[in-house]
């Protein structure tokens, strides 16, 4: 389910560097991994401490929150079909 939106932060990644687009790719999935690791032995000495379903419900809640925080993030300024365009013309002009 939090997976989800992998391929959109990927997307968004190669955007920002159209000509990197490879190293951004690798860069976002590498972090994700990671960071979901590290997160992940901190919620089971969690539930070790307060028990696996308020563990749970802990969890529940934090898809909740990143949803509310994403409605603060800024609104991408070109129509997609422009930023479409923008990243085409980029390929075509590669070296």
């Amino acid at each position: 389910m939090l997976s989800g939106a992998n391929a959109v932060v990927i997307a968004m990644a190669q955007e920002l560097a159209p000509m990197r687009a490879g190293t951004a790719s690798s860069l976002v999935m590498g972090l994700g991994w990671g960071v979901a690791g590290i997160l992940l032995m901190g919620f089971g000495s969690l539930a070790e401490g307060i028990g696996v379903l308020r563990a749970l419900d802990i969890a529940m809640a934090v898809p909740l929150l990143a949803f509310g925080l994403s409605l603060w993030l800024p609104h991408h300024g070109a129509p997609p079909h422009e930023r479409a365009t923008r990243v085409g013309a980029f390929a075509l002009h590669e070296e």
